[in-house]
């Protein structure tokens, strides 16, 4: 039976109910939709992105409380940073996930999904919108290499 403490840390509460950047921006240049069709987990990510570097970000859905806090996350990661760095960010993020404890070059903001370990069936909800931008910004690369 699951611990709900350990599934649900405070920190990770305190995300998902406080939903940083949580806005419907329907006229942003980049729309990336993140949709787990087994839970119906959906959100919407609208980044504005300028010479190569992302000047606004929100998002906006629903999904469990995982998923919605790591959202979260990654939209405040993604603030200001320049393509090639969200890259690297998520790139982290999953790191982090996939091995032991936090390095020490990753983010302490991850902690609060590291808690998947315990729960691997929980990894979709921690990765679900990280999924989709990493997916859409390799897009993006692969057609301005066109």
């Amino acid at each position: 039976m699951e611990n709900i403490a350990d599934l649900y840390p405070d920190d990770l509460l305190q995300l998902s109910q406080r939903a940083l950047n949580f806005e419907k921006r329907p006229h942003s240049q980049h729309i990336i939709e993140a949709y787990n069709p087994v839970c119906g987990d959906k959100f919407k990510l609208y980044l504005d992105i300028d010479n190569q570097h992302i000047t606004q970000a929100t998002f906006h859905g629903y999904g469990c409380v995982i998923s919605k806090a790591a959202t979260t996350v990654l939209i405040e990661k993604l603030k200001n940073l320049t393509l090639s760095e969200a890259e690297k960010a998520i790139e982290t993020y999953f790191d982090t996930l996939n091995t032991e404890g936090v390095k020490p070059e990753g983010d302490a903001i991850f902690r609060p999904f590291l808690m998947v370990k315990k729960y691997p069936e929980r990894l979709n909800c921690a990765t679900l919108s990280w999924q989709a931008a990493k997916n859409y910004f390799q897009i993006e690369k692969e057609n301005l290499k066109k």
